[in-house]
């Protein structure tokens, strides 16, 4: 099935939906009154039910720094019950009412963080409404049967300022990011937080950090490299991503999402910034792209997942892949003379070489690490049938 869903499929549906039980003078009193109650309380009608997984919409969630756009037609099952929506309307994310949490209304509080999107179902009304929450599983005040998540967004961490030419040029802090603005049909295939759709495949806005367990995109995260406690090279990187859904980007892909960078410019102080986004460069702009990834040029180099061989020779001599630090082990091997990986972006040590378009061969594929070396992990859109 398409992810767009059109008007006349959806009233197809409803049509067909509500048919077996009810007739049109039924349906135009459900839509009058916006209550089920009419067609529940009918002791020949059975129950209004339809798939649990059903969510239909007519175009994706929009977002724009306070206002998140609801699609004008829904249907949304919660806890087996089909809510349906179909009126044109907004989520102010500054407004109290639309939160389960009223510290979240707050800019400053929402810096940098992943909130989500619920449907609630609320006695036997025949449409949803919304509320926003900082919790996955659900609201606050509200049980699993009353809610469903649908969908989520991230805000911005740091303030933009006037960027001319820049897409985010403007934007505060605790601004969505439109980019990050996903639902069930719109997403991608690995878990959304801390990601933004470019157009082809959606990407970590921040540089991977540890947290104990796994690659996470957060905001000051203490960012992976060869030389942070759990050292890293292009192996690892690729191999912990994997676990998580993701893979490196392509040279192509990673110039794709870093579009809007500033280029020949290193991060201010020139120095390792240990934690991930918010930074700004040595021309006092902030290291954005257009999208909303942070540091994507001038502070690390970045992983890609290209790579290249070098010093060929006849020799069958082995050369193992191995990492260093506390990880300890090999990795693998190649033979016949060294692969070296592509990596990009630029680090804080050489400003002037930076940007979208920059990339460097000095990093062998598998190691050892580099303190100039991170990564962020990209993943495929989600296939919806």
């Amino acid at each position: 099935m398409s992810g767009i869903v059109t008007l006349s499929l959806l009233q197809t549906f409803l049509r067909n939906l509500s048919s077996k039980f009810v007739g049109q003078k039924e349906i135009a009193k459900v839509a009058r009154t916006g209550s089920y109650n009419d067609l529940i309380d009918r002791p020949e009608a059975p129950d209004f039910q339809c798939s649990p997984k059903c969510y239909l919409r007519s175009q994706r969630w929009l977002g724009g720094k306070k206002l998140l756009t609801i699609p004008p037609w829904m249907v949304i099952a919660i806890d087996g019950a089909p809510c349906m929506w179909n009126k044109a309307g907004t989520i102010d994310i500054s407004d109290t009412d639309n939160w389960d949490e009223n510290t979240w209304a707050l800019p400053g509080n929402r810096k940098g963080k992943d909130f989500y999107i619920y449907a609630l179902r609320k006695g036997n009304e025949a449409a949803p409404c919304f509320l926003l929450s900082s919790d996955k599983e659900k609201p606050a005040g509200y049980t699993a049967a009353e809610s469903r998540r649908i969908g989520g967004f991230h805000c911005l961490c740091e303030d933009v300022g006037e960027m001319e030419g820049h897409a985010l040029s403007g934007f505060s802090a605790g601004d969505i990011l439109p980019a990050s603005v996903w639902d069930l049909r719109h997403r991608p295939a690995c878990s959304p937080e801390g990601m933004v759709f470019d157009g082809r495949i959606w990407v970590d806005i921040y540089l991977d950090s540890w947290n104990g367990e796994k690659l996470v995109s957060a905001y000051k995260g203490k960012i992976a490299d060869g030389m942070s406690e759990k050292s890293f090279n292009g192996l690892e990187f690729q191999t912990y991503l994997d676990k998580e859904g993701k893979r490196l980007p392509s040279a192509a892909e990673f110039m794709h999402l870093a579009e809007g960078t500033d280029e020949g410019v290193a991060i201010a102080g020139e120095a390792d910034p240990e934690t991930s986004g918010g930074h700004t460069n040595t021309a006092g702009r902030r290291i954005v792209s257009r999208i909303g990834c942070e540091d994507t040029a001038g502070v690390m180099w970045q992983c890609t997942s290209d790579i290249f061989g070098a010093y060929f020779s006849y020799s069958d001599d082995w050369e193992t892949h191995t990492a260093v630090g506390s990880n300890g082990g090999m990795l693998g091997a190649s033979q016949g003379g060294g692969i070296k990986r592509l990596a990009a972006g630029g680090s804080w040590k050489d400003g002037s070489h930076a940007g979208p378009k920059s990339f460097s061969l000095n990093f062998w594929v598998g190691g050892p690490g580099d303190e100039t070396l991170g990564a962020r992990g990209v993943c495929d859109p989600l296939v919806d049938f």
